[in-house]
Order: C-alpha cells, then structure tokens, then sequence
C-alpha cells in the first residue's frame, strides 16, 4: 500500500491523472492563441476555528484539479513554458490547524502537473550579496499586459439577477 500525499489539492489527482489536467489547459490554450489567460481560483476567508468546508470553483478545478484557496492559473501558450499555477506562500500557523498545503516551488509543480508553480506573492531574494526583488502573481500580470499588443483572458463572474423593475 503506498501512502498518499493529502496536501490540498493532490488527492484531486486520485480522480483524474495530472495528464488529463494539463491536456484540458493545453485545448484551452491552443484556442485561446496569443495573450495571457488568467482564471482565479475560489477564495476563503474563513477564520481561525471556523467549520466548514472549502470548495474550488468548478471552471478553476476542472482546469487544475487543485483545490486550494486562493490559487490562480495563467496560461501564456507563446511561452514554451505555458501553464503557471501561483499559490500562497505556505504559512505553518494556519497549516498547524488545517493540515500541510502545497505552496511554490518545483515539488508542487511536478506533483500538480504544472510547468511551474509560484508564489503569488512578492518576495525577494539575495543574489550578489544584495537583495533582489521578485515579483508575485500582480507584478508579473503588470509585466505581461505592458507587452506590445498584450491581450487578456479571463472569465467574468456571472450577473446577479434582480427581481426588481
């Protein structure tokens, strides 16, 4: 018997392979054609010692399988490297509560099925003997919609409807 990883969202993949996953965003792309796409996964906001249950939004997991809070997926099929998955830095408090999580980096990309896994929030590293600032998810988006040209993707949220006339 080998044991599984439960880190959010790998279990997905007990369902559907990482392969079905990526071939679904590779359709995706290739009908997209040029620009970036960018499909934000659920939110959660449930506090310390709320109860419930978090659930991905549908379009995001059937893209990814992933079923992690606050993760974005952006595609950029004139990249050779296409699919991207950004996901918050781990933080080991809330993980002491709600169990391990995936977070950046190439183990997560590799077990996920991603070209690269990133964080979504900015950082920096020392290289040089300096600081170097990286961007997260928004610093990137910036990057890329200044490019000649550049065209967005995304999704929009559905209208309310309203009763009242």
């Amino acid at each position: 018997m080998t044991k599984k990883d439960m880190r959010g969202g790998n279990y997905a993949a007990e369902l559907q392979s990482k392969e079905t996953y990526r071939e679904r965003r590779r359709r995706l792309a290739e009908k997209l054609g040029e620009g970036t796409f960018v499909i934000w996964g659920a939110g959660d906001d449930r506090g310390y010692g709320d109860v419930g249950t978090f659930r991905q939004s549908s379009d995001f997991f059937y893209l990814s399988g992933v079923e992690l809070p606050n993760a974005i997926i952006v595609l950029r099929p004139a990249e050779v490297d296409g699919d991207m998955l950004f996901l918050p830095p781990r933080n080991e408090n809330v993980e002491r509560w709600t169990g391990p999580k995936w977070g950046p980096g190439e183990e997560a990309a590799d077990a996920l099925g991603f070209a690269q896994v990133m964080s979504s929030q900015p950082d920096e590293i020392v290289l040089d003997s300096r600081r170097r600032p990286v961007p997260g998810f928004e610093g990137r988006l910036q990057g890329w919609l200044s490019e000649p040209g550049a065209t967005l993707w995304t999704p929009l949220p559905p209208v309310a409807s309203s009763t009242e006339l």
